[in-house]
């Protein structure tokens, strides 16, 4: 009596269409779940940056105008990439990866990642304001993804408020390269509109 080995043809089908059936409906779950994890790295990373913005400042590692107030930095100052203007920093606010910045962009995990620091004097009820006094109270940064709707759907900004706010890549000039929006009338009444930009919790 001869036993069958192998499969055949007809089997080997029914295999195959099982699987590229699987496939068909996991891989759309699995991309999804890369871009959400993405973009929630991005939001915990706007927030730790804002978070070490705060201590940077605080304790007036950058101080061009030796008052009694520090300055906003860049990836370059947090990281210690850069001497700031009282020397090298004892300790990095910012680990290694900040200091692989092109034209001040970061990437990291599908996104990119640029801080803003006012550049420009202006006037302030009658008042001129240098730049160096603006970067005692002002400073923001944008995320995007770096391949926008397969790295991420969502444009997220942050400024000294410390708040989060997102919008749909589509709707938002890539990359973003405007430094004026450092300025806290710009971020969320001109050039981002708050009405249209989305809180995140």
């Amino acid at each position: 009596m001869k036993t069958r080995s192998g499969l055949t043809l007809i089997e080997i089908m029914i295999i195959l269409s099982v699987v590229s059936a699987i496939a068909i409906l996991a891989i759309p779950n699995l991309l999804r779940s890369r871009l959400s994890a993405n973009e929630t790295m991005a939001i915990n990373t706007l927030k730790y940056l804002s978070l070490m913005q705060e201590e940077f400042h605080q304790a007036l590692e950058h101080n061009l105008d030796n008052d009694d107030v520090g300055e906003y930095g860049s990836f370059a100052m947090l990281s210690g990439a850069k001497p700031t203007s009282t020397g090298e920093l004892k300790e990095p606010y910012l680990d290694d990866r900040f200091k692989q910045e092109t034209d001040g962009e970061v990437e990291l995990s599908g996104y990119k990642f640029k801080v803003f620091l006012p550049d420009k004097e202006r006037t302030v009820q009658g008042r001129l304001s240098n730049a160096t006094s603006e970067k005692e109270i002002f400073w923001c940064a944008f995320a995007w993804p770096s391949v926008p709707g397969e790295s991420g759907d969502r444009v997220f900004f942050i400024n000294q408020s410390n708040l989060v706010f997102s919008k749909i890549h589509k709707d938002v000039e890539l990359p973003v390269m405007k430094s004026g929006i450092a300025y806290t009338g710009e971020p969320l009444s001109g050039e981002i509109d708050v009405a249209n930009w989305v809180f995140v919790r």
